[in-house]
């Protein structure tokens, strides 16, 4: 972890207006999932599950950040 590459001021090498773009690409599972439920109905008893191999996969545990 480089906190000079981590920055946000003016320096930054991050293009802000690709943020947009991200937010669209990590959302479109949930929309998806939304659009899916909502062709079945209000009040239906559709459900869309969660396939046995993510419930079975092994949880991965957050690092914490090493003090300098």
């Amino acid at each position: 972890y480089s906190t000079s590459l981590a920055t946000y001021g003016k320096g930054d090498a991050f293009d802000h207006r690709a943020s947009e773009g991200f937010i669209r690409v990590f959302g479109l599972p949930l929309r998806t999932q939304a659009r899916t439920q909502a062709l079945w109905g209000e009040g239906s008893e559709a459900s869309l599950d969660i396939p046995r191999k993510a419930l079975s996969a092994p949880k991965t545990s957050a690092k914490k950040p090493r003090k300098k």
